[in-house]
């Protein structure tokens, strides 16, 4: 199992440095929007593993650029999809 912190600060501060707060700022809102959007979907779509997979997935890629990292818990929950 990983230890540590489930948010990595520095991988936020290049994307800040990268993009300039405002425009970071900016992309962090959409992301949290997608993000609301897709586990409202999940919330209330058929079971249909492929697309569980599919919105997990995208959510975990975009949840990275900020510096979320996966951690344990959620891929034992996104692997046990039917």
């Amino acid at each position: 199992m990983k230890s540590g912190p489930a948010f990595e600060k520095d991988t936020l501060r290049l994307l800040v440095s990268e993009l300039g707060a405002e425009d970071a700022t900016e992309v962090l809102k959409a992301f949290l929007e997608d993000t609301a959007e897709k586990i409202g979907l999940l919330g209330t779509a058929p079971l249909d593993p492929a697309f569980i997979r599919q919105q997990a997935h995208s959510i975990k890629s975009s949840a990275g650029t900020f510096g979320f990292v996966e951690r344990p818990s959620w891929r034992s929950v996104s692997s046990r999809a039917p």
